[in-house]
Order: C-alpha cells, then sequence, then structure tokens
C-alpha cells in the first residue's frame, strides 16, 4: 500500500507537468515564428530601401 501512495502522487505530479509543459510549449512556437517572419521582412524592407535610394 506504501508504495502505491507513493506511485499515486508521483503519476499526478507528471501529468501535471506534462500539461504545464505543453501550455509553455505552445505560446513560445507562434511567438518564435512571429519573430522569424518580423526577421524575414526586416531585409525586404532594406532591400527596398536600398533600391528606392
Amino acid at each position: 500500500m506504501e508504495n502505491e501512495m507513493d506511485l499515486e502522487p508521483v503519476d499526478e505530479r507528471g501529468t501535471k507537468r506534462a500539461a504545464d509543459e505543453s501550455q509553455i510549449e505552445e505560446p513560445r512556437k507562434p511567438k518564435k515564428i512571429k519573430v522569424s517572419k518580423r526577421v524575414r521582412s526586416m531585409p525586404s524592407i532594406l532591400s527596398q530601401l536600398s533600391l528606392s535610394h
């Protein structure tokens, strides 16, 4: 019984940690995509400025 009691909270913590990690990863991914788009748009803007000049 002691082992079962020890395993139950560990499993609950594992599921909670996995859920937290998935929630943390989801908002980070779109942020990285937005940053990559901004970085890609920067050289295009610079090229347009250089062409306009």
